[in-house]
């Protein structure tokens, strides 16, 4: 996922470039997006630790995903009935 390896490699810009993104997608589009994106940056065995590719590591980046992620992704649209957005997934 290419909005993934963007935002680890420079969440600076990556992140307002997904907002945006995520802005001219209908909801559920949107959620899937927004979902799949985190997904895959919390994803242990991704591909930022094998590159070194942290940029969304930071207090200000994961505050802007978390608060990104907030606005598009409900409780009720996790199919496993599991919190998607928590304290610890970013």
């Amino acid at each position: 996922m290419w909005w993934a390896i963007l935002i680890s490699s420079d969440a600076v810009k990556g992140v307002p470039l997904l907002s945006v993104e995520l802005k001219k997608q209908s909801n559920k589009n949107a959620t899937n997006l927004a979902i799949s994106v985190l997904s895959e940056l919390s994803n242990k065995r991704s591909y930022d630790e094998l590159s070194g590719r942290k940029s969304h590591h930071t207090v200000t980046s994961t505050m802007e995903l978390y608060k990104l992620m907030h606005l598009y992704i409900r409780e009720e649209d996790d199919i496993d009935s599991k919190r998607i957005v928590n304290d610890t997934c970013l």
